[in-house]
């Protein structure tokens, strides 16, 4: 089964769409689009309710996660499969250590039938554009329970394993603890921020003129003699107690 991107655009900072930066995306899911994920079988709902109740508990989920969450999609049929993909897509990102929360759903998006509108927030850039697109790969496997005469019990399990494995895929793929420690103090005094590139932990701070791109805790403009002396830590402890600053012993 296969899903078509109709249309994808993805926004920095506050605009016209969201408060809060967001991938938007059109979707065409066909026949499936006018059917909510309660109503396409009981052993599809419990690999659904597994997968995500797997990425809730590994930091997907949270206070701030969206009005829907694993049980919602067994129980209400005013859910499509629109709001499937944003819920995985915010899970994956918080899972990885994201704060994002913010999701909307157009159910009737440009008119054409079967065709739906999803965005939600992203930190990151092209990683949060990549979550979504791991989201719909994620669904596309999920649905393929859908007519099958297997017992559910294994089914289930498989599901909880894959959810695991996009879980540690997607950690490998994130910031590490400091560069992700400053993006948070930059989100918060409102300091737009992207990342270079999605293979690495190259971040930038800033636009224009006032840019910074920064690896770790080190800029650009940082000279490479000092970065290979602070990650030698007998070098650095010697370095800083010469200056009479507190160190180890």
């Amino acid at each position: 089964m296969q899903f078509r991107i109709v249309s994808e655009s993805t926004f920095e900072g506050r605009n016209l769409v969201a408060p809060v930066p967001v991938v938007r995306r059109v979707l065409d899911f066909a026949e499936l689009a006018d059917r909510s994920p309660a109503r396409l079988g009981p052993i599809f709902t419990a690999c659904l309710e597994e997968f995500l109740s797997v990425l809730e508990a590994n930091g997907g989920g949270g206070e701030d996660s969206p009005n829907y969450s694993a049980p919602d999609f067994r129980d209400d049929e005013t859910f499509r499969i629109g709001h499937v993909v944003a819920a995985i897509a915010l899970a994956l990102q918080r899972a990885a250590g994201a704060e994002v929360s913010y999701a909307a759903f157009d159910g009737g998006a440009d008119g054409t039938p079967g065709h739906q509108e999803i965005a939600y927030e992203h930190r990151g850039g092209e990683f949060g554009a990549g979550a979504g697109r791991i989201a719909i790969v994620a669904v596309i496997e999920l649905l393929k329970n859908l007519n099958t005469s297997e017992d559910a019990e294994p089914l289930v399990q498989v599901s909880a394993d894959y959810a695991r494995q996009l879980v540690s895929a997607i950690r490998a793929r994130w910031l590490d603890m400091t560069t992700a420690a400053l993006v948070r103090e930059a989100v918060k005094r409102g300091i737009p921020w992207r990342r270079v590139s999605p293979e690495a932990r190259f971040v930038q701070l800033g636009q224009g003129c006032h840019q910074k791109i920064i690896h770790e805790s080190v800029i650009h403009r940082t000279p490479s003699d000092s970065a290979w002396m602070s990650r030698n830590k007998a070098v650095t402890n010697r370095l800083l107690a010469e200056v009479g600053l507190p160190v180890a012993r």
